[in-house]
């Protein structure tokens, strides 16, 4: 299969980046509400405001830095927000970072239009920590969302169970198998490159410096099903692209841009890092950004991947900071077959955020959690892209929904958008 992306930017560059950035909101709900009613605000006559609410939701904070002197350049661009339903109960929630302001805050959502601060009670309410890129990722696989805090120095990553009772313990200290010596742990993506049914991580690690004293650019993380993670940055070939060049990585994603089953891993990296791992299907990558066509030169921020002209592969769009962002058209890809899966879920997830989607083609299966949020600077559409090779036929699709229920659809064909609505809507 011959895969290959084109750049798409130039004359139309301003009506790319304007329908991509409607795409993405569509995709969320957040202006949803027209296509219900046949139009927008310009076309039926349909007024829409949206109006700040902030204060009166509850979600009053303020994000900054108490030093001394100074904060440094990775401390001044750090910072997140995670959406979840930690607690389970049909309501996305949130965990925000604050810097030196005061302690983290997690807001649940009420269901009234206003949230509570339960950070203190809930175990969350970090403080005097410089945290970065949180993200809600069921990385234990008991159906409740755990939590990643990345860290900027002299801050490490953070590591959180959900006990499944509103509280969570802090587990840090055992999750890893080896310490992280890298500075400024960004973001992470949380998926299944392995495909053995469990979220694998990978962090970015902005301004780190060369690769560290033990070789491992300590990227790459593996699931051991166990709750804890073994560095496999090395052993994954991801390392070897780091071997004595400074770390500029940003945002990382997995997406299988090849449809041929397994996820691949992009990243958006600062001073012309951005990079694009194939997944070799043998725990190992190799990198092919620039003969893909992926080359770009920007300093690289966020990055979606989404099919944004439904072709059946994998698109890629990058923001660069202080330059014009690139939109890849993906051309080769849908050479292999694909089952792309949005979920209609019960009033108000009525994506599903927190769901698993797993189908099972010729006895291996793939897993996706949809999760609201992506990365540092930037997120997906809330749908299950699957690779499917040559296969003309998906023996099993399971859909886990965050409610505990279960569908479970059996011989569907490939090459659809199909759409998987809940039991009991």
């Amino acid at each position: 299969m011959k895969l290959r992306f084109n750049v798409i930017y130039g004359g139309i560059k301003s009506n790319i980046v304007l329908s991509t950035f409607l795409v993405i909101l569509l995709s969320f709900g957040l202006i949803g509400g027209c296509s219900k009613s046949g139009g927008n605000s310009g076309q039926s006559g349909i007024n829409i405001r949206f109006t700040n609410v902030t204060v009166q939701a509850g979600l009053d904070y303020v994000h900054g830095f108490l030093f001394g002197g100074p904060a440094t350049e990775a401390q001044l661009i750090s910072g997140g927000v995670a959406a979840g339903d930690y607690d389970n109960d049909g309501w996305v929630d949130l965990y925000v970072v604050r810097g030196t302001t005061g302690a983290n805050l997690l807001f649940r959502n009420l269901g009234n239009g206003s949230f509570q601060e339960v950070g203190q009670s809930a175990g969350l309410a970090l403080s005097g920590t410089i945290g970065s890129g949180p993200t809600f990722a069921d990385f234990s696989g008991d159906g409740f969302l755990d939590l990643f805090i990345g860290g900027v120095s002299p801050t490490g990553v953070s590591f959180f169970l959900n006990n499944g009772d509103g509280t969570v313990a802090n587990i840090t200290g055992a999750v890893l198998e080896t310490a992280v010596l890298s500075n400024n742990t960004f973001s992470a993506a949380f998926g299944d490159y392995d495909m053995d049914g469990d979220l694998d991580l990978f962090m970015t690690h902005w301004g780190s410096g060369t690769v560290k004293i033990n070789g491992s650019s300590e990227h790459l993380w593996r699931n051991n099903g166990d709750t804890t993670f073994a560095d496999v940055s090395i052993a994954s070939g991801i390392a070897s692209t780091y071997q004595g060049e400074p770390d500029f990585t940003f945002s990382p994603n997995f997406a299988d841009i090849n449809n041929d089953g397994y996820p691949d891993i992009l990243l958006a990296g600062d001073f012309v890092t951005s990079q694009v791992f194939i997944n070799q299907k043998n725990g190992t990558f190799t990198e092919r950004a620039l003969e893909l066509g992926l080359d770009d030169t920007g300093q690289g921020r966020g990055i979606v991947c989404f099919d944004y002209d439904k072709d059946g592969d994998i698109d890629i769009f990058i923001t660069n900071n202080n330059q014009s962002p690139k939109l890849f058209r993906n051309d080769g890809g849908n050479t292999n077959n694909f089952l792309s899966i949005k979920l209609n879920g019960l009033s108000p997830n009525r994506e599903g955020v927190g769901s698993r989607v797993t189908i099972t083609v010729n006895n291996q299966n793939q897993m996706r959690e949809l999760r609201v949020g992506s990365n540092f600077v930037s997120q997906n559409p809330v749908r299950a892209h699957f690779g499917l090779g040559n296969a003309e036929l998906v023996n099993l699709v399971q859909v886990d929904w965050a409610d505990g229920e279960t569908t479970v659809l059996q011989n569907v064909s490939s090459n659809q958008f199909l759409e998987i609505d809940h039991p009991n809507l």
